[in-house]
C-alpha cells in the first residue's frame, strides 16, 4: 500500500525515483515474526514491480541474503 501511497503524492515530480528497501531477514526476536524465505522475498520482489516500479534494495544487517530470493 505505501508504494500506491507514493505514486499518487509523486505522481507530479517524474524526476523522483522510489526504491523500495525489501527486508530478507527474520526477525526472531518477535513472538509474532514472519519467517522471510525466498518465497516471501520474491513475492516482496513481484509487488514492486506490480506497484509500477522497478527498483528495489534487500536489506539484511548482517549481510546474509538469501540468493534464493532473486533467482
Amino acid at each position: 500500500r505505501a508504494m500506491k501511497d507514493s505514486q499518487t503524492k509523486l505522481a507530479e515530480n517524474s524526476q523522483v525515483v522510489v526504491r523500495p528497501w525489501l527486508q530478507d531477514f527474520t526477525a526472531t526476536w518477535l513472538s509474532d515474526h514472519i519467517t522471510y524465505d525466498a518465497t516471501k522475498i520474491r513475492k516482496q520482489i513481484e509487488a514492486v514491480y506490480a506497484s509500477g516500479y522497478e527498483e528495489w534494495i534487500l536489506w539484511n544487517a548482517s549481510n546474509n541474503y538469501s540468493i534464493g530470493g532473486i533467482d
